[in-house]
């Protein structure tokens, strides 16, 4: 597959036994997971990144989708994932995070282990919960993607607006995962950069707080921006991965 067709989604084949299931973030799409997909699949592991409905490279195919048909369509493909592999991993990022840990609460048949790449629990920007407002104040949102090093601005290739309504599904996202992290029970690795511009540490506080997992993880990155999969630090990021899948073989 060509890079400018990622975001349709892909896998990687490798193992036949374990498979990693990534998911990406808000108005994001397959490709930005890209770099930690190919990284897996050279250790071994089939890499699995599923197209998220209404998450393409233009901002009108996310309108008039909502919360619901994102997550339904990923709990699709990850059933179907599931049934076909012995050991399958969930790697999220951001709002994928969020959606990790929402299968992990509520699917009857769990994960073998999550990594969760800065979950989005809490958000920094108060705004967006006041979305029925922003939305009606501001209909669309246009954003400036800040160039990346190591030319990984090719992994990004979501649009650059978005209509404002979609911060409401975003916020509900949050606030399932949220709800309901005391049923987290699967081995987890969470990432968190104390300079993200997204997100608060304040979730992940709680996750580690209350969830029942006997196997709880939490990597720190000093300086890194909120996309940490395509930052300066995404070797230390994809290797602390590894390190921690491997722990989970036996």
């Amino acid at each position: 597959m060509e890079t400018k067709d990622l975001w349709k989604g892909f896998t990687l084949e490798g193992s036949k036994d374990e498979a990693v299931f990534l998911i990406h973030g808000f108005t994001g799409t397959c490709a930005e997971l890209y770099p930690p997909a190919e990284f897996l699949n050279k250790a071994g592991y089939t890499a699995i990144v599923f197209f998220m409905v209404g998450n393409t490279t233009k901002a009108d195919d996310l309108k008039g989708t909502t919360d619901k048909d994102w997550i339904n369509s990923i709990l699709i493909a990850y059933r179907k994932a599931r049934t076909q592999y012995k050991k399958l991993y969930v790697l999220g990022l951001s709002m994928g995070g969020a959606i990790a840990l929402i299968i992990d609460e509520e699917e009857k048949v769990k994960p073998d282990g999550l990594i969760l790449y800065e979950p989005c629990l809490t958000i920094k920007n108060k705004a967006a919960y006041f979305n029925k407002i922003i939305k009606v104040l501001v209909p669309m949102i246009s954003f400036k993607l800040t160039p990346l090093p190591d030319n990984m601005d090719i992994y990004l290739q979501n649009p650059n607006s978005y209509y404002s309504s979609a911060l409401e599904s975003l916020v509900k996202i949050s606030r399932r995962a949220l709800k309901k992290l005391n049923k987290v029970s699967a081995p987890f690795l969470c990432f968190y950069s104390l300079t993200d511009e997204m997100i608060t540490f304040k979730g992940i506080k709680n996750l580690l707080k209350v969830s029942p997992s006997q196997n709880k993880n939490l990597h720190i990155i000093n300086d890194s921006e909120h996309m940490i999969q395509v930052q300066s630090h995404r070797q230390e990021v994809f290797d602390t991965t590894l390190g921690f899948l491997n722990t989970l073989k036996n």
